[in-house]
Order: C-alpha cells, then structure tokens, then sequence
C-alpha cells in the first residue's frame, strides 16, 4: 500500500459515498472505478451487488468469493408534515434513541437535524414516532430537493484520522470494501477470484445470499467489522482496537468450521500478523448465507474491530485495517481454500 499521505484517501472517499441499504449506487461506482485497472470483469446483479472477477495466471485453482458488504444504515422519510418536520423509519440498526442531536444528510446535500418532541408525562421516548428530522425548510422547498416519502438519509459525519485511529461514520463496512479493493490490487493468485460487494446486508445479509447462489464458490471469506468493547470498566474486553483483526468463530448466522478458521489463523501466525478470535452472541455478517448457500460454501471471516459501531464516531485502528488487508491476501494465495471442511 502506499507509504504516504494519500494511504487513507480512499477509505476516506468511501465512506463519504451516500450508500444506504438499497440505494448503494454511488459506493458501487466509486467500488467500480477503483477496480478498473485490476479487475478482468465487472458486472452489477440484479439486486446491486457489484461483482469484481480476477482470473487466475495459471490453471488448477478453486472458485473463490471475497464479500463485503457496501451498505450503511440511515433512516427512510416516512410522513412530512404541513411545517417541514420529517417522520422516518430506521434502515438496518439505526439505534433512533442514542441518536438524538445527530446531523443526518440525504443524497441531495442537505441536512437535517433528527431531534425529539416535546413529550408529556408518562410518555415513551424511546418510540421511533416520538422523533423527527428538522432540516429547517417548509414542504414545498423540500419538494424542490426531491426530499420526499421514501427518501433516505445517512449520517453527516467526515472520516477524521489521529496517527492510530480513523473515526466516522459507515466504516461499517467501507472497511471492508477497503481491504477487497487493497487485495484486488495486491494479490497474485491461482485461484479464480469473485470480489463481492454485497447491497442490503444491514436489512437482512440479502445481496451476499443472491451473489452466493448465481457464483456457486468452492470457498469464501467474508470481511466485515466486528464490536471492540475495549472501553473503560470493562473487565471481560474480547476484542481491542490495535491487537489485530479478528478470525471469526462463531456469530449468530455461523459457527465457522475448524479448518477454515485454524487455516486463517495459521496463515496469520507464520506471517507474524497479530490477530484476535471473534465469538459474538448477537448480530451477524454476509458469512450467514454465503456458507449455507446451495449445497453449503466453506466459509471463512476476518473482521477489524470497531468501537461504536452503528454510530456516526465509528472508531478503528489502522494498524487492524492494515493487517486485515496483509491477511486477505495471504489467504487468497494460499492453497488451502482447495481442502475440505
């Protein structure tokens, strides 16, 4: 990767990208562009996913899927009222409650406020309907953005960098679109290559399922972000920012077999890449359908950790991007993808 100022230009270009679950088009392009150069084909499904092929140099090799998800959460207008005031509903976990005070911007520029009413004794705050976006402009100038009933807004939140960390909003998972365009550009490899940029994995891991399905792979990895809960007072921490990314062991969609887990963490060892083991009892990745795909797909994760995530100060270690990237391709020129299990 290159050894300059511009080494985080384009995390800081995809997250920037308006990408909500479903209208992923300005991420693809983006997505697209990159891979230009490198990718021997390049082609959208029929539900947005972006599929990036890179043949093999030699024969002999297995079919290979790399996925990461493209989309970020946000909310949907659901109801404008007479004064401008928006209703909405959340797209993928949008936590509406934490939220309060938070800028949000839709794919015309503009931005709203997403503030609570005034409530009345006893009443529940926690409501999605008790909470509205303020852009500060009546129906009709609305109507002249194209802000209407189904229009969507993500956070208004700019990637910003200290010398260790990156903070912002959609590095879940423009992470993982990082580290697949970092690999494409990287790796040399016998196997037959499918980088997948999955659409509407927060509203229910779908584009990853479809692409599975049509690809038919021997083998996959699917990069994402993982929860770090390495903050104050907590003693039981099983995921730090800076110890490396995460091998996947379990999540609710998966329990990842043996061999492909130990395979991953073996090839991190004899490289000297630190890494952690991910076990979350809540939330899952694109690993969920992938491997249950067809007659099953021997499936692998890697994952960076990330504090906040599903907030607008997202927070990760670029040490753990950078490694994640140096294990993606060690597994991808490696020979065990062809093994069973």
């Amino acid at each position: 990767m290159p050894d300059s100022d511009e080494k985080w230009r384009l995390l800081r270009e995809l997250t920037a990208a308006f990408g909500p679950s479903g209208q992923e088009d300005e991420v693809r392009r983006l997505i697209a562009t990159t891979a230009t150069a490198r990718a021997d084909e390049i082609r959208e499904d029929t539900l947005g996913s972006l599929i990036v092929r890179r043949r093999p140099a030699t024969g002999g090799g297995r079919r290979v899927m790399i996925c990461a998800h493209m989309d970020e959460i946000g909310v949907m207008t659901t109801h404008i009222d007479e004064a401008g005031f928006l209703r909405f509903a959340p797209v993928g976990g949008f936590r509406t409650a934490q939220m309060e005070g938070q800028r949000l911007r839709f794919q015309s520029g503009l931005t709203a406020v997403l503030a609570r009413q005034f409530l009345e004794p006893g009443q529940d705050k926690t409501e999605n309907r008790r909470y509205y976006l303020d852009t500060g402009l009546g129906p009709e100038a609305l109507a002249a953005q194209g802000i209407d009933v189904g229009a969507m807004a993500v956070f208004a939140a700019p990637l910003t960098e200290t010398a260790a960390t990156v903070s912002g909003k959609a590095l879940d998972n423009r992470i993982g679109c990082f580290v697949l365009l970092e690999a494409l550009r990287r790796v040399r490899s016998r196997h037959d290559l499918y980088f997948v940029f999955s659409a509407q994995e927060e509203v229910g891991l779908r584009g990853a399922k479809t692409a599975a399905f049509a690809l038919e792979p021997d083998a996959a990895y699917i990069v994402d972000t993982t929860i770090a809960d390495d903050i104050p007072r907590n003693p039981v921490a099983t995921l730090r920012l800076g110890a490396g990314p995460a091998v996947k062991v379990m999540d609710r969609t998966i329990v990842v077999a043996p061999a492909r887990r130990d395979a991953v963490a073996a090839l991190a060892q004899s490289a000297g890449i630190p890494f952690q083991w991910e076990i979350i009892d809540r939330g899952g990745t694109d690993a969920g359908p992938v491997h249950l795909s067809r007659g099953g797909v021997a499936t692998a994760g890697i994952a960076v950790p990330v504090r906040y995530i599903h907030s607008p100060a997202e927070t990760a270690a670029k040490s753990d991007i950078l490694q994640a990237c140096d294990l993606l391709v060690r597994c991808l020129e490696a020979d065990f993808p062809a093994e069973s299990g």
